[in-house]
């Protein structure tokens, strides 16, 4: 019994060794079970996918950072202020500032601020390596310009109408003011730009409206005539960039006299109303109490006729000064009654009618 288990367990160790020396003509081992090939090491160069500002950008603020984005991740040892530059391309200055990193982004952050209105160029250089050691297969550059300086001037007012100190403006005149810059139209209203009676300080209600540079106060109603007006436009009044005028701006002028309303009058006449023994070459005249329309003054308005019969005189009127004479074109008859009309076709040099006609006899 013994003897055939001796057996048994040698035909068992002569089948593992047969196994055993198979495997070792085969290479050997576990590695029969795994024999494929090795997985490659990535060789690949990372990418720039995306930089800000954009290449080619205009208007950038002067605080602005500068970064870059890349496709896979970085050996962040080898983002450095020497593989990512910024300099002015007109003279080639470098830009000093510190380079940081988050995810797969590098952000150069300028030590001060840029110049405005100038081009930068920045570059990542093929310094820049990913976490497998590969490099950019290129210099990286891309360009872009700043902002210009903000606006820090003061506006100005340019011009007015009218002018400071200008006399004989119109009643139904509106007011004017031509800024040297474009303003924030919503800061020029009635509260920034005023107009008031100079004597008492009375203000005048009105409009405010922009047109370009220049704001118009339109008064609410006719202005007084030969009074004194005083128009302010005070520093609330502020331009695009939120800069307010330096003072208050003033300017004063003094409207024309009210219009002439007034109906002319005559003042005298000769001969006088019921004269008598009047000389047969006689020029009948009518002085008025202003200067009229000469134009006016005819044959038509100024008549005279034999009074018992409405008989016509002919003649020719003529007007020196405020005094306009009819020239009978022959002498007068004896003893003849004679009346003299003046019309109210005859108006001042306002246009102004005479009341009612002027007559008188001798």
């Amino acid at each position: 019994m013994l003897t055939q288990q001796l057996q048994s367990l040698m035909t068992r160790l002569s089948a593992v060794t047969v196994v055993s020396a198979l495997l070792a003509s085969c290479g050997g081992g576990a590695d029969v079970q795994t024999n494929n090939p090795p997985v490659p090491g990535d060789t690949t160069p990372p990418t720039i996918l995306s930089s800000t500002p954009a290449a080619g950008a205009t208007g950038v603020s002067i605080s602005a950072p500068v970064s870059a984005t890349f496709s896979e991740a970085m050996n962040n040892a080898t983002l450095t202020t020497s593989t990512f530059t910024l300099t002015v391309v007109s003279t080639g200055a470098g830009v000093g500032g510190g380079v940081s990193i988050s995810g797969n982004a590098v952000t150069l952050t300028p030590a001060a601020a840029l110049l405005a209105s100038t081009q930068y160029r920045a570059t990542i250089t093929t310094g820049v390596r990913d976490v497998a050691g590969n490099a950019l297969a290129a210099d990286v550059s891309w360009l872009f310009t700043t902002a210009p300086p903000p606006d820090t001037t003061p506006p100005t007012v340019l011009s007015t109408t009218p002018l400071n100190g200008a006399t004989g403006i119109a009643l139904s005149s509106a007011l004017a003011a031509m800024f040297s810059e474009p303003m924030n139209n919503a800061t020029l209203t009635t509260a920034t730009f005023t107009l008031v009676v100079i004597a008492t300080g009375a203000p005048v209600a009105g409009t405010v409206a922009m047109a370009g540079n220049t704001a118009t106060f339109t008064p609410g109603a006719a202005l007084t005539g030969s009074t004194q007006y005083r128009a302010t436009i005070t520093t609330g009044a502020r331009d695009v960039a939120g800069n307010a005028l330096a003072a208050n701006f003033s300017w004063s002028f003094t409207t024309a006299p009210p219009p002439d309303t007034t109906p002319p009058t005559v003042l005298s006449n000769a001969p006088a109303n019921g004269a008598t023994n009047v000389a047969l070459n006689a020029a009948p005249t009518a002085t008025f109490s202003e200067g009229m329309n000469n134009t006016t003054l005819t044959t038509t308005t100024f008549t005279v006729v034999v009074a018992s019969s409405g008989t016509p005189v002919s003649g020719a009127v003529s007007v020196s000064g405020n005094t306009a004479t009819f020239t009978p074109a022959a002498n007068l008859l004896n003893s003849t009654q004679y009346r003299a009309t003046i019309t109210t076709g005859a108006r001042d040099a306002a246009g102004n009618a005479l009341a009612t006609n002027f007559t008188w006899l001798f």
